[in-house]
């Protein structure tokens, strides 16, 4: 049992360890050996707004870890950063957040859309109102002739 117990332990240590040494993004297998840049999660104790945001941003299995688990042995690789938030020495602004290259975290890009079209949609709104309360103008004539009629 003991010797279970210690190969147990030991298997943690080395996947806890090794958790640090590459990127926890989902799908981006990015690592120290690969020369790319790791950075350390915002402290939860600190900066828990922050903490969440790149949690949230990330998903995956970092969401449903600890806190302290995260901060102390996940990393985050410098190519999920946008460039306005890289400084000159290679560190992250401190209102970094990981935006770039998220498995299922994107912006769909439309066009903008042409207001003249929505004015004239505006017009067909307002005439549809317009009818409408004329149909119920009508309605509610026609429904006190009825209550007038039932009432004599």
């Amino acid at each position: 049992m003991q010797t279970w117990t210690w190969k147990f332990g030991l298997l943690f240590l080395i996947l806890v360890t090794m958790s640090g040494k590459k990127c926890c993004v989902p799908n981006c297998d990015k690592s120290r050996a690969d020369d790319v840049i790791l950075h350390v999660f915002p402290n939860p104790d600190k900066d828990f707004n922050r903490f969440n945001t790149w949690t949230n941003a990330i998903g995956g299995h970092v969401s449903s870890l600890d806190p302290h688990t995260v901060f102390d042995c996940r990393r985050v690789c410098h190519l999920h950063f946008e460039p306005r938030y890289h400084t000159r020495s290679k560190r992250l602004s401190p209102n970094a957040v990981p935006t770039l290259h998220l498995s299922g975290f994107s912006i769909e890009r439309r066009p903008l859309r042409d207001i003249t079209v929505q004015e004239s949609n505006d017009n067909d709104n307002m005439r549809r109102h317009q009818q409408d309360s004329i149909l119920m103008t009508k309605f509610k004539k026609w429904l006190l002739t009825i209550i007038r009629k039932d009432v004599k």
